[in-house]
Order: structure tokens, then C-alpha cells, then sequence
């Protein structure tokens, strides 16, 4: 399951955040818990998913060959910071989250619906699952007529004795990304937070 420690590392992000110290114990407990339309709605067999993993690996080849240039801003708390990068970042790592979110597993085989709206300049296509033991909750995909992603929007509601996290991720190929996260640790914490990068365009 992917940490908000690796948003965190000045190796990922190319961005340190100071004094941000209970952020470490949620790396740990988030690591260890780890016009007209035509409407189609049906249960997807394991491998028929649209891949994640396939998707942002190209995105990733792709930023890190041209290093565009990107204001990355990190608001924890009400607290904000922003720094403006280009070379330094590795971009495997950067959406190495957003990849970590992929539902082609076997054993989910039957968890998810897929639904899909066709229209005549784009289409949406939805992927849900009401299983609390799945922590990734729904994936929703934007694309053009061609099918090709406009935007990828993923919720993920994770929940166990210690704690509880909300997560949305979207990504907007070279427009933007986003992380949102609320967490809810018992006894200890509560913390709010969100990472944004926004492409600046030459």
C-alpha cells in the first residue's frame, strides 16, 4: 500500500518537510495496513481493468525524458509550502502512488463493478467496490473519444482499530496532480493534508 511517506522523502518529492513529525507514524500504520449515452454496467474479469500500472509507468518515461517544470505545493494543517521543480524530480517515484492503486488482482476478481458512459466527445468509466476489507474504494477515468485518459480520479477509505484514512488522488495528464489525505488516529492524532503539482506550461 503506498505511504504518504514517499511524498514526504526529499528522494520522491524532491521536497523536505519540516516539523512535520506526525507524519511519520502515518507512513507506518498506512504502510502496515496497508448527447445520447449508452450505459453499460457489468462485472469485469481479473486483467480487464483498465492498468494503472501500464498507464503511469509510460506517464513516468514520458515527464522524466521532457522534466517539465511543475510548482509542487504542500498544505498540511493550514500550513503551506511551495517550491518550484524541474530536473530533480523522478517522476516512477512521484506517481509511484497513483500506480500502487491498481485493482487487476485475482482475488478482486469479483469485487468490482464497472460501469461505463459513453457519450460523442468522451467517455467515463467508473470502477467501484462496497468490500470493507478493500481500501481502494472507486476509480473513475475520463477519456476522450479515442479513449485515451483526460483524468484519473482514485478514493480510497481505509479504517481498522488504530485509525482511519480518506484519501482522493487525480491526475490530469501534464495539467496537474493531487493527493488529498484525512487521517484519524486513536488516542494520538488528527491530521489533514494535501500535495499538488501543477504543470507550468512553456
Amino acid at each position: 500500500m503506498a505511504t504518504v511517506f514517499l511524498w514526504r522523502r526529499e528522494s520522491d518529492l524532491t521536497y523536505k518537510m519540516k516539523n512535520f513529525a506526525p507524519l511519520r507514524l502515518c507512513a507506518i500504520i498506512l504502510f502496515f495496513s496497508s448527447c445520447s449515452k449508452e450505459h453499460e454496467e457489468k462485472k469485469s474479469e481479473p486483467g480487464k481493468f483498465f492498468d494503472l500500472v501500464a498507464y503511469f509507468s509510460k506517464e513516468a518515461d514520458g515527464l522524466n525524458a521532457a522534466k517539465p517544470e511543475i510548482t509542487k505545493t504542500i498544505i498540511k494543517d493550514g500550513a503551506t509550502e511551495t517550491k518550484t521543480l524541474s530536473d530533480s524530480i523522478d517522476w516512477k517515484k512521484e506517481l509511484k502512488i497513483f500506480a500502487e492503486n491498481s485493482i487487476n488482482k485475482p482475488s478482486w476478481k469479483n469485487n468490482f463493478s464497472a460501469d461505463t458512459i459513453k457519450e460523442a466527445q468522451k467517455n467515463t468509466i467508473t470502477y467501484k467496490t462496497d468490500d470493507e476489507k478493500i481500501s481502494v474504494k472507486e476509480i473513475k477515468i475520463f477519456t476522450d473519444s479515442l479513449w485515451h485518459p483526460t483524468e484519473i480520479c482514485i478514493k480510497r477509505d481505509a479504517k481498522n482499530f488504530l485509525y482511519t484514512s480518506q484519501q482522493t488522488l487525480c491526475y490530469i495528464p501534464k495539467r496537474f496532480y493531487r493527493l488529498e489525505s484525512e487521517m484519524h488516529v486513536r488516542w494520538t492524532f488528527n491530521t489533514k493534508f494535501s500535495v499538488e503539482g501543477k504543470f507550468i506550461s512553456e
